[in-house]
Order: C-alpha cells, then sequence, then structure tokens
C-alpha cells in the first residue's frame, strides 16, 4: 500500500527529529543547521579561506563535547593545534587524545578506532596534510562514511585550501558529509586602533537533514579567545524578538543600549543572567 505525501513527510521529520547532535556552541549556526549542530554517526566538513577559523571551529564542537562529559580525539595532521585557543574556549588539552597518522591507512584505522570505541567526536585536522594528496580516490570516503554511519561518533573533517583556490577534494567529501560548512572572513574587528578578529560569514553548502538557509550567518572571530558565543547568541534573540532594535538602539528587558558593543558587554558582564529567556 503506498504512502500518502503526507504520511511520507512525517516519517522524515521523525528521523530528523531523532538525529543526536552535539552543538557547536554558537546558537546562531545551531540554529542554522536545523538540528541544532553537529550529528553523530555523520561526518561534518568544515572548510574555507585561509585564517576563516575552520580549526577554531573545530576545537569550539570539541569543547562543547567535553562540556556533556564526552570523549574526545583529535588527529592533528598539520601539527599546528593552537592550545592557546583550546584553553580560551574552555578546552583542557589533558581531557583530550591527540594523534598524528600520516597517511589515509592510519587514518583509517583511527576512525575505525573512534567508531569501534564509542568516542563522542573525532576532529581531522586537516585533511590537506596527509602525505598521499593529491593521489587518493573516492575508495577511502566511502569506507569513512561506511564506518561512520550508524555510530555514536560525531566525525569533523576540517579541510583548508590545498593548491590555488583548490579545496583537496571537497566535492568527494561533500558526497559523504551530511553537515558541510564554507567559512569566509570579511572585515576585520578593530578595537582602539588595534586589530583583534575579523567577522567570518558560514555558508552551509550541504545538510542533508534541512532546506539550505537563504544566506550565510555571520560570526566574531576574535584573535586568541575564538568566536564570540554572545553575539552569536544575540542574532538568535534578534530573530526571536526578545531583542528590539531600531537603528543604532538595541532594546532588551526595559532596557536600552547604544550600539551592539554595549549590547554585548552588558550580557557578558552579567554572567549570562541576561541571557536566560523570559518565561510566556
Amino acid at each position: 500500500m503506498s504512502q500518502s505525501p503526507k504520511d511520507i513527510l512525517d516519517k522524515l521529520e521523525a528521523e530528523e527529529d531523532a538525529v543526536d547532535i552535539i552543538p557547536t556552541g554558537m546558537p546562531s549556526l545551531d540554529r542554522s543547521t536545523g538540528i541544532g549542530g553537529v550529528p553523530r554517526g555523520c561526518i561534518t566538513h568544515i572548510t574555507g579561506k585561509t585564517y576563516s577559523g575552520k580549526s577554531v571551529m573545530g576545537i569550539h564542537v570539541a569543547s562543547e563535547t567535553r562540556k556533556a562529559g564526552g570523549v574526545v580525539m583529535f588527529a592533528d595532521l598539520d601539527r599546528s593545534m593552537d592550545l592557546r585557543y583550546m584553553r580560551a574556549i574552555g578546552l583542557n588539552p589533558k581531557d583530550i587524545t591527540f594523534v598524528r597518522p600520516c597517511n589515509t591507512k592510519g587514518i583509517l584505522g583511527l576512525v575505525r578506532f573512534a567508531t569501534s570505541w564509542e568516542v563522542d567526536m573525532l576532529v581531522v585536522d586537516s585533511f590537506t596534510a596527509l602525505q598521499e594528496i593529491p593521489n587518493l580516490d573516492h575508495t577511502l570516503f566511502e569506507k569513512m562514511s561506511s564506518m561512520v554511519s550508524g555510530s555514536k561518533t560525531a566525525l569533523v573533517i576540517v579541510n583548508r585550501i590545498y593548491s590555488g583556490a583548490k579545496i583537496a577534494y571537497g566535492d568527494l567529501i561533500d558526497q559523504i558529509s551530511h553537515i558541510s560548512m564554507f567559512l569566509t572572513p570579511r572585515e576585520t574587528i578593530v578595537d582602539n586602533g588595534v586589530i583583534i578578529g575579523h567577522d567570518t560569514d558560514v555558508t552551509l553548502l550541504r545538510n542533508r537533514f534541512r532546506p539550505l538557509p537563504k544566506k550565510p550567518i555571520s560570526l566574531r572571530l576574535i584573535y586568541g579567545t575564538g568566536f564570540d558565543i554572545v553575539d552569536s547568541r544575540i542574532d538568535v534573540m534578534l530573530q526571536d524578538g526578545e531583542i528590539q532594535r531600531k537603528g543604532s538602539w538595541y532594546y532588551y528587558r526595559d532596557q536600552n543600549y547604544q550600539g551592539r558593543e554595549e549590547l554585548r558587554e552588558a550580557l557578558r558582564n552579567t554572567s549570562g543572567n541576561l541571557l536566560t529567556p523570559t518565561k510566556n
């Protein structure tokens, strides 16, 4: 007996609601994915332009995993992991396992280990550093996808520009990924004449769970600190109408703030109390 379009849609929505996810730590990005973060048993591809914050994004997701008591492994293929960012974002390097496989055989062994032992998060950074690049075929990606599928492990592949403007095997990785995002650095952030960071656009290129957003989201990357979580939360609160904006003025809980920076500082200085949603 054939199913009606409504039955099919209800089944798909039920399957999507059952997805086990790990938040990225950035509310606006979690909302953009439509499922609340990075899915377990799936591959997430983080790629983009140089210095856009790809590795920092991986650290944020790993940090959220540890906050929930999960087990994290980092494949530091680039040998350039920034421990300063880890500590600033709240991830203790002593609480995670670092590995440095040097070839695809090592990567496959690592993925097999992570999925077999129910490691919660495996971050591979950066895929481009593998010795075999650019002499790989689709077999590697099919094997990784097969191992991860249905497991408890969220596999995050960080991938940088390889040659010129080429993303190493970006199309093949996207084909096995459930979530694929592209990061682009934009305007610099200046404080008292000193550059302290830059805005980053995050564009979802692939999402097997929800329709793609019509436009990228913007995140603030502060050097040495990470992505600005409070600013990301403000974007969500503006969408939900919890914060009102008129020109350069922001209105929240009967308080007025001239400029977004003033609002950000007020929310930070209250230890998050002002970020607690009001009860209807």
